[in-house]
């Protein structure tokens, strides 16, 4: 099994682990929460400004708006996950 090594405590911990052993550190892997909430939320901006675009110009809005949203959100969320594969995140909170 591999193995990651801990920056708080330097100690070692297997891919996986949701805590670290030696200082309790909090793992979290993957794509970070707010990089999905800004792939959701870019593509409803982008879809909404071409809509209102495509309705001026052609009186087809609706088709055009859901069609760009579905695309840049399947492209956006495909991007996060390619981007963040291999992010591995030590969360440990210092209490005094």
């Amino acid at each position: 099994m591999e193995q990651m090594q801990c920056p708080h405590c330097m100690g070692a911990v297997p891919r996986g682990a949701k805590v670290c052993t030696g200082c309790g550190a909090e793992i979290s892997y993957g794509t970070p929460k707010g990089a999905i909430a800004l792939a959701i939320l870019l593509p409803i901006f982008i879809a909404t400004k071409a809509a209102a675009y495509a309705h001026a110009q052609w009186q087809i809005g609706l088709p055009v708006q859901i069609g760009t949203f579905v695309i840049l959100l399947c492209a956006g969320l495909y991007l996060c996950r390619r981007v963040y594969a291999n992010r591995v995140n030590f969360k440990r909170r210092y209490y005094q």
